[in-house]
């Protein structure tokens, strides 16, 4: 080689080499988890949801909620009237609630709405959808009947108010007692009830995330901001002139960013986007998985792990992503309750299970394998490391200290990293 040219040709080599590791991700090292508790006996049945907290665990059932130490020990046990769903949020000194139960579906589709929407226009009958609060030791402290009868997303917890987005609206409680302070319409959510109900009705409804004395959510292709008196303060559904379709995952909050994902269609790229508190965009990530939007997103550190339904990323927050891994036959296929579903062009959320967890070094995604399974990934790179076969249907996981904690339709199990 001429030697003036090697340095040009090292310079181009480098330019052209891609700036984060790509890994395709199959399932080629399949063993079975050794649990360190195979089986923790709490009494609040199928569970639906799971949060750390204090160095334990906050779990969601069906029958009520309950602590439990991060060595299995069940600290304490509430009894709740039975729902089908039920989410929370957790702060050292309480646990906030969202519950509702789907009674039944009914097709609304007619004429040429069914032929261009299908399945779209079912709409849900959803009963005994509440919101309560349980205090740090579980004393139950209220629980009130929901301001709207939808399907509700967790709650947000601050140390005056919970809020709730059901879609149709921003409501505000008073964290005290219970009492509604706001009741608020979402931007896009006139439909409800319309021509347009059952689209309103399986849309993800966005968690609120609290900013300093500000609330983030989303619905359909709005970013909104409400103060905690439940006024809206600002909205936003596009960044630059791409507008963002449908927000599916996050928000999360990094270096003052307010970080989501989205689902775009035919017309509009899957991507990452980062707003200032004022509403300003920051940056945008596209996504690169073409075939599905973010349905999960963690904050750990200084990085956030979203996923698709066949890719993980990990980026900064300036947007730089760090790595990604595809999924190769299987490898990041999802689980039953992770990631969206699709009518159309249309994405969902399946379930608010956290069923993408940060910790230890290591990336957990819930996956399939013929039935449902762990792929466990390497944090900094992506790199495939093995799959743990559950072989129960997974419903959340969490990582407490050095304990993986893994709810499933059967029960909760923990591993140790």
């Amino acid at each position: 080689m001429v030697p003036l040219l090697a340095p040009a040709l090292g310079l181009l080599l480098t330019l052209c080499t891609p700036a984060q590791a790509k890994n395709k991700v199959r399932h080629s090292t399949v063993e079975a988890p050794t649990w360190a508790v195979a089986s923790v006996a709490v009494d609040i049945g199928t569970v639906t949801a799971m949060k750390a907290s204090e160095g334990g665990l906050i779990l969601a059932g069906q029958r009520g909620i309950a602590a439990v130490s991060a060595d299995g020990s069940v600290q304490w046990t509430t009894p709740l009237p039975e729902a089908m769903v039920r989410n929370i949020s957790t702060s050292p000194d309480g646990v906030a609630f969202t519950a509702w139960t789907l009674a039944g579906v009914t097709d609304k589709a007619k004429g040429l709405n069914l032929w261009a929407a299908g399945q779209l226009l079912d709409t849900f009958r959803i009963e005994g959808a509440s919101v309560g609060m349980l205090g740090s030791d579980g004393s139950l402290q209220w629980q009130v009947e929901a301001a709207d009868q939808h399907s509700l997303a967790p709650p947000a917890l601050t140390g005056d108010i919970v809020a709730v987005n059901s879609g149709e609206h921003l409501t505000v409680y008073a964290r005290a007692s219970g009492a509604v302070i706001a009741n608020t319409p979402m931007p896009g959510a006139g439909q409800h009830g319309g021509s347009l109900g059952g689209v309103m009705d399986h849309a993800t409804r966005g968690e609120v995330v609290p900013v300093g004395q500000e609330l983030f959510t989303s619905f359909f292709s709005h970013l909104v901001k409400f103060d905690h008196q439940g006024n809206l303060v600002d909205k936003e559904f596009m960044a630059g002139l791409t507008p963002y379709s449908n927000i599916t995952c996050g928000p999360v909050l990094i270096d003052e960013l307010v970080v989501f994902g989205t689902t775009g269609d035919q017309n509009v790229k899957s991507g990452y986007f980062a707003m200032k508190p004022d509403m300003k965009n920051k940056w945008k990530t596209w996504s690169p998985d073409e075939q599905s939007g973010c349905g999960d997103m963690v904050l750990e550190g200084d990085m956030v792990y979203a996923s698709s339904n066949f890719w993980v990323v990990a980026f900064d927050s300036k947007g730089k992503i760090a790595w990604e891994s595809v999924n190769k036959k299987g490898g990041l296929y999802p689980s039953a309750n992770r990631g969206l579903r699709y009518i159309g062009n249309f994405a969902t959320r399946k379930t608010y299970g956290d069923l993408l967890a940060v910790g230890g070094g290591r990336v957990f995604v819930a996956t399939k394998n013929g039935h449902d399974v762990i792929t466990v990934l390497d944090a900094d790179s992506g790199a495939y490391i093995k799959t743990l076969d559950v072989n129960e249907t997974l419903v959340s996981m969490a990582v407490v200290g050095d304990t993986l904690a893994v709810a499933t339709s059967e029960g909760l199990r923990l591993k140790s990293l």
